[in-house]
């Protein structure tokens, strides 16, 4: 579903408002489920285009997945490209003006315990990619408890070529 606004006269500007659902392999057993709604912003005049975009109501496997992205592409003498879906790597610093995103997050638990939370990161930019995701776990039993943490980060930066990456464990 989308909708589009013109805004005129000047500055002219084109608002879209969108809902995407998606539901696999079949819609009415879906193992996969996507409703991601969508605001986006062509603005000519500061030769700019946004879109930005929230999970609602999304599940994977019957657990619910959650986070934001973005993308943001500005054109004249500050060129820039920039699309996160979950965030950045923590060592890239976003551009000006870019949201705070939350991560894609899958919760996995029974009243968290145990609990096991997954959450990742896909970025791409003018001169990067970027890809991350993380777990962990937590349980207890009266006096006992259990966590554990595991996390991967790279970043792929194009000229000069160059990559680092990140785990913990």
């Amino acid at each position: 579903q989308i909708a589009v606004i013109l805004e005129l006269p000047q500055p002219a500007r084109l608002i879209i408002l969108a809902f995407l659902h998606m539901a696999l392999p079949r819609k009415d057993r879906a193992l996969v489920r996507i409703n991601l709604d969508l605001f986006g912003e062509i603005d000519p005049e500061r030769q700019r285009i946004s879109l930005d975009g929230r999970l609602r109501e999304s599940y994977v496997l019957g657990f619910p997945i959650e986070g934001e992205m973005a993308m943001r592409i500005q054109g004249g003498p500050q060129r820039n490209f920039a699309l996160a879906i979950g965030g950045f790597n923590p060592g890239y610093k976003p551009p000006p003006g870019f949201p705070k995103l939350k991560p894609i997050t899958i919760p996995i638990g029974i009243d968290d315990n145990p609990r096991i939370t997954i959450e990742g990161y896909l970025a791409l930019t003018s001169n990067t990619l970027q890809v991350g995701a993380s777990a962990s776990v937590y349980a207890e039993a009266g006096w006992f408890n259990i966590t554990g943490n595991v996390s991967f980060h790279a970043l792929f930066t194009f000229i000069p070529f160059s990559f680092v990456t990140d785990f913990c464990g």
